[in-house]
């Protein structure tokens, strides 16, 4: 009860319902030498008095009540409130009111208590207690400062020693008459109080704004302020204090117009004022603009459409350079799935993988049976209705059916009713070439067992219009049965019965026309002449996509619920869609997460071939509960396949980069983007040389099937979802590209084993989030041209168990404000995120990391996208030019903002006889268009190509230099280049001015040139003066309100700190 009363005395703000011309804070302090720091921060909320009305200002403070005015004073009170809930470190905190407060001053390293686990949060704070603990606090470097000299100075602890400089240099404390510094002597409330405001003051926040008081309207209790050379009208709080010369005043005697310093409270009103007839405080000068409007996106088509990649390549046969056999050894070198195998035998045995694609041709040699000699295909599902076969009913009479006017012998058919079901499945989709005798196939259907249920099927393949010498088909999940039509030469088209109703009013026929889903099966299990990844897997074919290569996403869906309730523990999805509507996008996150907590099916998905550019992922490929991936190939896979010498593992062009729509991470891992692999035999060869991200998805879902046996039987795991965990932290980051591009790099089956082996799987029940321009919180951070300064990473623990995580950025210019915390279960904790300055022009991309080292995968790894743009116009000299080097497939990419009043603007490109390069150029809204390549050819060089665009859309231009993966055709291992960039623009660039939308006021501390200050930006929103939130840029970086504040370390240059603020 003690302890209650004395929190209340300091913490609990009780409001003082008085005339604001005669308020008075408190009773003890009227007189006090501290009263206008008491009553300044008291109006604030930032300390508090008694209920008696008292302040108390001789009383000592405690440990706990003085880290509690810090971490308030440093805006992270809900952190510590978070905190509360969590475990504590000290043995003393377990049930102490301050817990969360403590727990984070640890975490913050503004204490670490005794070294012994214990804070004393009831023991009086000392002098050099408090000071340490305030400069810890700041951040900042109390190295190679004078010492202060004190006559008691050897009384000082060492510890304690460096925070005293500093305190006392930067004016927060000094020491008494008699040139003591007294540091075992504990604080009083006033003198905290006072300490506290200068603490303030030394970040600049120890008023809120300097103005002109010109107006004061009693009755409607509101008065005029002119800021900046703008009257604004603050309404007034009921415990308003003003001092004018250091005398308390009410209002009704104050000189009007009245220069001072002002303080809001945090409903807006103005609580504090004070005059001291000059302006003490450093000096600001705010310009506020607008920001560019947001960029338009192109429109995109929004079918399902299959991701293989139709690339200027010819292959209309498989050379004795890429022979069936050897590429995809090359593509299982490049994961290292052959060590992997001769390590732990793995093969791929009695996994199933589901393939979600156009179906497969179920009669290749390489597609039939395990080294077990079981089934590869168990099942054929159709859910494309391309094979469907509508039915009629025909009486046989005398062992024969009539049908148009044909008599169809059946006396040799098994049926145990009179009535038959028949009908004709048209063939003229089957090319040319192939021969075909008739286009009509007959189709007839039979109750084989039960006069009611139709089960048999019989096809007249040799179109003699006779079925008698057919074999009967059933289902194909029963007996594997195929069937076979014959063409020209060595073609064949193979199929099955994929289902028949027991009514018998239809059959579905099962094939594939495409040939995408019969590549697709080759990759992932393949047993024959080529050796898939997984060889030993078992197929089960779903089929979505018609010839056409196009589907609906409702037919995905029903896919991946098919799947996971037929057993499959992977499933790969070689097509996407490039834009979703939030019903599609909601409807595929709860069907996934329902998967993954039913099943645990693990399902890998292309991310898309509309690369290079940024931004260019399919919606599909962003979704949770998924692995995204892109394509790359290796020297290995590059000479294998076309005979092209490359020196390093290169992304392919086409493969489509992030971020995801929503800042995310896709693709999430690159593999082996092309390979030789099965394709249906209608098409007059077994085998074909394909390419596209529809080509990598498979090699992962292989792969996951690889680990799947492995960790079966040496490490009793079968969860899908630990192995896709694995997979991830085992991916190798390829050099020379960047997070957006690669995700966690390329997919690597020795590194994921070690995971597998070295870390315990653990449900990730960790989520997070960021402010993005544009997006609003997104689970990462995308800016397209305005680097950040600081922003915050929050975090969700969805667990059940308080959990330690460490934060961390993998390039050096990410920098958590911590590198450890503690998230409470069923909690949120939010970490400031200082970055460093981006100086150059480009693509900037990392990942920020919160990880729990048990577990084999980042719990949360936030992608970190950022371009910074050249700015075409704004410099002297307004065209551009770079020359550089580029080795065989490698690419660099560009950014220009045109701005408004650009008139046209050409991008060209010049190589000659040194290379062979052309240039991807996407609009700020999307589209994307190719140039002819310049440099050398098959007939000519063509020095240059030039790509102009008249009144071209204001933003940011993505202009991708790629040099040709074919140099080595040319007896060339670089290209050598030279961009060049000539905009025309009428009229000058001129900034806009910014909306009213918000009130910026800055009070920075008395600074000096050439040194480091801190200046504090409060942002008011304009129509009610309450604390603002959201995203600025300052000086041209962005930075996120917090609390209506952004704090700043700045160095003028000039008596006066120069900021430009746009919104």
């Amino acid at each position: 009860m003690r302890k209650n009363t004395y929190l209340a005395g300091l913490l609990i703000i009780f409001f003082i319902c008085c005339n604001p011309l005669v308020a008075n804070a408190f009773s003890d302090t009227r007189q006090h030498w501290a009263a206008p720091q008491i009553d300044h921060l008291n109006n604030r909320e930032l300390i508090s008095g008694y209920p008696d009305k008292s302040y108390r200002p001789n009383a000592y403070v405690n440990r706990a009540e003085f880290i509690t005015l810090i971490i308030n004073a440093l805006n992270k009170s809900a952190e510590a409130k978070q905190l509360f809930k969590g475990e504590p470190h000290f043995r003393d905190a377990q049930n102490h009111w301050a817990r969360g407060y403590m727990e984070l001053a640890y975490e913050m390293n503004i204490s670490q208590g005794d070294g012994h686990s214990y804070f004393h949060p009831l023991a009086p704070v000392s002098r050099e207690e408090a000071v340490t603990m305030m400069v810890n606090s700041l951040r900042v470097s109390a190295e190679d400062l004078p010492p202060a000299d004190f006559i008691d100075r050897s009384d000082i602890s060492a510890w304690a020693l460096k925070s005293v400089d500093y305190a006392v240099s930067q004016g927060i404390i000094s020491g008494y008459p008699d040139n003591s510094f007294k540091p075992g002597q504990n604080l009083t409330r006033a003198e905290v109080a006072v300490l506290l405001e200068q603490f303030l003051a030394l970040q600049g926040q120890k008023f809120h704004f300097y103005g002109t008081l010109e107006q004061i309207d009693l009755p409607l209790k509101r008065v005029m302020i002119r800021i900046n050379g703008q009257s604004q009208i603050f309404e007034l709080a009921a415990n308003l204090v003003g001092y004018a010369e250091g005398q308390k005043l009410p209002l009704t005697q104050l000189n009007l117009p009245l220069d001072a310093y002002f303080s809001l409270n945090p409903e807006g009103k103005l609580a504090y004022l004070y005059s001291t007839g000059k302006h003490d405080e450093g000096r600001v000068n705010l310009h506020s603009i607008s920001l560019p409007a947001g960029e338009k996106s192109a429109p995109v088509d929004g079918k399902i459409v299959n991701l293989t990649e139709d690339i200027d390549i010819q292959k209309a046969e498989i050379t004795p350079l890429n022979r069936p056999e050897i590429s995809l050894q090359a593509a299982c070198e490049a994961m290292q799935a052959n060590d992997f195998i001769d390590l732990t035998g793995a093969s791929g045995r009695s996994q199933l993988v589901a393939i979600i694609d156009s179906g497969l041709d179920p009669g290749h040699p390489d597609l039939q049976k395990t080294a077990d000699g079981y089934r590869k295909i168990v099942d054929f599902i159709d859910l494309s209705s391309e094979g469907k076969v509508n039915l009629t009913e025909v009486k046989a009479q005398d062992g024969y059916l009539n049908i148009g006017g044909k008599k169809i012998d059946v006396s040799k058919t098994n049926n145990v009713s009179d009535v038959y079901k028949y009908g004709y499945f048209n063939l003229k989709f089957l090319p040319a070439e192939f021969g075909l005798r008739e286009e009509q196939l007959l189709v007839v259907a039979s109750a084989g067992k039960l006069w009611n249920i139709y089960d048999t099927v019989y096809l007249d393949t040799d179109f003699d219009g006779q079925i008698n010498d057919q074999e009967p088909l059933q289902v194909f999940s029963r007996q594997g049965q195929t069937a076979v039509i014959n063409g020209e030469g060595n073609r064949s088209f193979n199929l099955l019965l994929a289902e028949i109703p027991a009514a018998g009013d239809y059959v579905k026929l099962g094939f594939d026309m495409l040939g995408h889903g019969t590549e697709v099966s080759g990759i992932v299990a393949a047993r024959g002449k080529i050796q898939g990844v997984a060889p030993d897997a078992q197929l089960l074919p779903i089929k979505v996509m018609d010839r056409s290569g196009t589907t609906s996403l409702k037919k995905i869906e029903s896919a991946i619920s098919l799947a996971a309730d037929r057993g499959a523990k992977v499933a790969v999805v070689s097509m996407g869609q490039y834009q979703l509507q939030e019903s599609e996008l909601q409807s595929l996150t709860q069907l996934l997460a329902n998967v993954k907590k039913v099943s645990g099916m693990l399902v890998c998905i292309a991310a898309g071939n509309n690369g290079p550019g940024l931004g260019t992922v399919t919606g599909t490929s962003a979704l949770d509960n998924i692995i995204s991936v892109g394509a790359y190939a290796t020297p290995e896979m590059w000479y294998t396949d076309y005979g092209w010498q490359v020196e390093e593992p290169i992304l392919w062009y086409f493969s489509s980069s992030g971020p995801a729509a929503d800042a995310s991470t896709a693709p999430m891992l690159v593999a082996p983007g092309n390979a030789v692999s099965t394709y249906p035999l209608w098409s007059g060869q077994s085998y074909r040389l394909d390419e596209g991200t529809s080509m990598a998805a498979p090699h992962v879902a292989g792969a996951a099937a690889l680990l799947l046996d492995a960790a079966g039987r040496k490490l009793y795991i079968n969860n899908s979802q630990a192995i896709g965990q694995a997979l991830l932290a085992g991916a190798k980051p390829l050099p020379g590209f960047q997070a957006v591009e690669q995700g966690f790099g390329a997919v690597n089956l020795m590194r994921a084993w070690n995971e597998l082996q070295r870390k315990k799987y653990q449900d990730n029940v960790f989520s997070g989030s960021q402010y993005s321009p544009g997006l609003g919180y997104a689970h990462g951070f995308y800016s397209r041209g305005l680097a950040p300064g600081e922003l915050t990473f929050k975090i969700m623990n969805n667990g059940n168990v308080n959990e330690q995580l460490s934060i961390g950025g993998l390039a050096d210019w990410v920098k958590p404000q911590q590198y450890s915390i503690q998230v409470p279960a069923r909690g949120e904790r939010t970490v400031n995120i200082k970055y460093g300055e981006l100086l150059e022009p480009g693509l900037y991309s990392t990942f920020l990391l919160a990880d729990k080292y048990s577990t084999s995968e980042w719990d949360v790894a936030m992608l970190q996208t950022v371009i910074l743009p050249y700015e075409l116009g704004k410099t002297k000299d307004k065209a551009f030019e770079e020359s550089g080097e580029l080795p065989a497939g490698q690419f660099k990419r560009y950014f220009f903002r045109v701005p408004e009043n650009m008139t046209s603007v050409s991008f060209k490109l010049l190589s000659g006889s040194k290379g062979r390069v052309r240039m991807h150029i996407i609009s700020p809204g999307g589209a994307q268009e190719v140039s002819q390549y310049a440099g050398v050819g098959d007939a000519q060089v063509i020095a240059s190509v030039n790509m102009p665009y008249n009144r071209p859309a204001p933003g940011i231009w993505e202009v991708v230099v790629y040099s040709s993966v074919t140099l080595s055709d040319y007896d060339l291992k670089t290209s050598q280049y030279t961009l060049q960039v000539i905009p025309d623009m009428t009229g000058k660039i001129v900034d806009k001015p910014s909306d009213n939308r918000y009130l910026v006021t800055a009070v920075p501390p008395q600074f000096k040139p050439g040194e480091k200050t801190f200046v504090t930006l409060y942002f008011w929103y304009s129509s009610n003066k309450m604390p603002a939130s959201g995203l600025v840029s300052i000086n041209n970086r962005l930075y996120e309100i917090q609390n209506g504040m952004v704090r700043l370390e700045v160095e003028p240059e000039q008596d006066q700190i120069n900021l430009t603020v746009a919104w």
